[in-house]
């Protein structure tokens, strides 16, 4: 079940490039505080404009259902 929309935004100077690797931890800590148990439709944007670097990084956190609780119900 999707429970929270993660974006990791990061602006840099043109010598020092921003990656997954930067941003994929940030991600992460957004995850854990929205309660997502995993990250799927990761989404990767890169700009620029004159020396500044962009690169936004969006996903969907996931929360993993148990299926003998949901049939409880």
């Amino acid at each position: 079940m999707a429970i929270s929309r993660l974006n990791v935004h990061l602006e840099k100077t043109f010598f020092v490039p921003s990656d997954f690797a930067s941003a994929h931890g940030e991600l992460q800590r957004q995850a854990c505080l929205s309660g997502a148990d995993g990250v799927i439709d990761i989404e990767e944007t890169n700009s620029s404009y004159l020396e500044t670097r962009i690169y936004n990084l969006s996903a969907t956190g996931i929360h993993y259902l148990d299926e003998a609780a949901k049939n409880e119900k």
